[in-house]
């Protein structure tokens, strides 16, 4: 009976295979969740195995379930979602001086700085990919501080000079976004400056197949 089953199915190609492949392949196209993935590919599955009918049908669920164990760890691996890790370093005021000993420290996020500090930012992230570094201020200005490539596991250092960024004085709450994609995006300036508020919900909408990463600090 098994046999038979497999070769009758050998006779009738499994129009799953053709589905689960365009469903993989259009899940890659974007940093998304890798339980997202999964979840979009076993709806094909379930889509399919209530259309099976005959005995021929059934002999492919075996092989079926084993693309899809496959491209579960596929998702995993590959396609997972981005980790980035956004650090921040500032000076003192009394650092802008060339005699100053003050010390660099770290900021985490939801702390202060003061008008007039320094600061320097830290980006690394765990797959390689083109990034976009803004500063969303609270003057409501954005600054593009970065724009190039992301390399897996090593560190973007902004700027990479003594000149660091200096908080003008405008207070409130100032954003560093992080957008990264799989390539590089045509008039990402004009895209940017075009939204009339910044803020996770436009970005994503303007850009939706980026990994989207932020850090938060206040200025007073």
């Amino acid at each position: 009976m098994t046999e038979q089953w497999a070769e009758g199915a050998s006779q009738h190609p499994d129009p799953m295979s053709a589905e689960l492949q365009a469903a993989i392949k259009k899940s890659s196209a974007s940093d998304s969740d890798s339980f997202s993935i999964f979840q979009k590919i076993t709806a094909h599955v379930s889509r399919y195995l209530s259309s099976l009918t005959t005995p021929q049908g059934l002999s492919a669920v075996a092989a079926s379930l084993i693309m899809v164990s496959l491209a579960f760890y596929y998702s995993l691996g590959v396609n997972g979602a981005l980790k980035a890790n956004i650090a921040l370093t500032a000076k003192p005021i009394a650092a802008r001086s060339a005699s100053s000993q003050a010390a660099p420290f770290r900021i985490n996020a939801g702390d202060t700085l003061k008008t007039g500090e320094l600061f320097q930012v830290t980006i690394t992230t765990n797959k390689a990919r083109y990034g976009y570094v803004i500063l969303a201020g609270a003057s409501g200005r954005i600054k593009t501080l970065y724009s190039g490539e992301l390399k897996a596991d090593e560190a973007l250092i902004i700027p990479d000079t003594e000149e660091w960024e200096k908080l003008d004085y405008h207070s409130g709450t100032e954003l560093i976004y992080l957008i990264a994609t799989k390539q590089p995006v045509p008039d990402f300036d004009k895209k940017i400056k075009g939204l009339k508020t910044v803020d996770e919900k436009n970005i994503k909408e303007l850009f939706p197949n980026a990994s989207l990463h932020h850090f938060r600090f206040e200025h007073e």
